[in-house]
């Protein structure tokens, strides 16, 4: 079985060395989203289905990628066997959030400087240091037109229509300041959970948390109904 771990907003795949040390014993494919302006996640989605594996896989969406996931998903892919959705946003975030970002250049140092409070307690539980510094010049390799076409994607967003026949798992971290635990919860109505985790840590679970990532591999161990 492979393991494709699909990142957030920075959609560089670079995040995840925590969860990659963890993981290290399985066969993992890092699926970093395309520096592109896309109108949708359907065609973002689309963008990306030549990578995935010709094999039975399972998806790990994280965050900004919860919806790739689900689009994936949802215009069928016949190797994929389940997926593993992190803080990931199936919803609209809130308004406030969403006008807050849009005025902001997210990739712009000094906003990253004089933001510093803000950006740590929203997405790191108030966290700083080496994972701070680490965010702060990832996001700024990124082009500022294709994270807002990231945030316009999300502001556009509508909740999951289709109940798929595909089994899920969720982690939620308690101190997720951008994604309330009841939308997190709420993935049940739309998809086959088999298992949810709730564990303490921010937005950035699997960037943070050593315990998050070593849930992250037991819930992968418990299999999956479709898994051979």
């Amino acid at each position: 079985m492979k393991y494709v771990l699909l990142p957030g907003m920075d959609g560089t795949g670079s995040l995840f060395e925590r969860a990659l040390n963890k993981m290290r014993h399985l066969d993992v494919q890092v699926l970093p989203l395309p520096e592109r302006v896309f109108s949708t996640y359907s065609a973002l989605a689309q963008a990306i289905r030549p990578e995935l594996p010709d094999t039975p896989y399972i998806l790990i969406a994280e965050s900004f990628s919860g919806r790739v996931a689900a689009e994936i998903a949802g215009s069928g892919s016949e190797n994929l066997k389940g997926i593993i959705f992190v803080n990931s946003f199936l919803d609209p975030p809130s308004k406030a959030l969403l006008n807050l970002t849009t005025l902001l250049p997210l990739n712009s140092a000094w906003l990253w400087t004089i933001a510093k409070p803000l950006i740590s307690y929203l997405c790191l539980h108030g966290k700083g240091g080496e994972i701070y510094q680490r965010l702060k010049s990832v996001v700024a390799g990124v082009p500022v037109s294709v994270l807002n076409s990231r945030l316009r994607m999300m502001a556009d967003m509508s909740p999951p229509s289709v109940n798929l026949a595909l089994e899920v798992k969720v982690l939620i971290g308690k101190q997720d300041r951008l994604i309330s635990l009841a939308k997190s919860e709420r993935i049940s109505a739309s998809y086959d959970v088999s298992e949810i985790q709730v564990l303490d840590g921010p937005h950035m679970l699997l960037q943070t948390s050593d315990e998050a990532c070593e849930v992250l591999v037991e819930m992968l161990g418990h299999g999956f109904g479709a898994m051979e």
